[in-house]
C-alpha cells in the first residue's frame, strides 16, 4: 500500500519532472 505522504511525493515528483521537461522543450523549440 502507498502512504497518502508518499503518493503526495510522487505526484509532486512527476508534476516538477513534467514542469522541467516542458521548459526544456520550449528552449530547444525557440
Amino acid at each position: 500500500m502507498v502512504r497518502e505522504e508518499d503518493k503526495g511525493l510522487i505526484l509532486k515528483g512527476i508534476d516538477f519532472a513534467l514542469t522541467a521537461l516542458g521548459q526544456i522543450t520550449l528552449l530547444i523549440i525557440v
